[in-house]
């Protein structure tokens, strides 16, 4: 859940998608509060940048490597239209340093 900072929801990998891990992020929460949503979510996409950076997934993977990394946000909720533009500049943020990761979402209700 997206309120568990130190722990990885999903990892998985995608057929469609060689040499990449996945991992999800399942959020659960509605977006009553944006704001608040969106710290809970910058703390939890952080969380899981340095996790890919200090190769924590090879405790579980150790006999693969991985060249490309895609976060995936699995929305239970439409998002409120701030949530877009954070993860557009999180995103660009991320892209000059980390090229290899990338931020995705999904709605899981529509």
């Amino acid at each position: 859940m997206i309120q568990e900072f130190n722990k990885v929801d999903f990892m998985f990998l995608d057929d469609n998608l060689p040499d990449t891990l996945c991992l999800s992020i399942a959020d659960h929460l509605d977006w009553s509060y944006p704001k608040e949503h969106l710290m809970i979510l910058q703390e939890k996409l952080n969380k899981y940048v340095t996790f890919i950076i200090n190769d924590g997934y090879k405790a579980h993977m150790s006999s693969q490597s991985f060249s490309r990394f895609n976060i995936i946000v699995c929305l239970k909720f439409q998002p409120a239209p701030i949530f877009l533009r954070f993860v557009k500049d999180y995103q660009a943020e991320l892209r000059k340093n980390y090229a290899n990761i990338d931020i995705n979402y999904d709605l899981l209700q529509k």
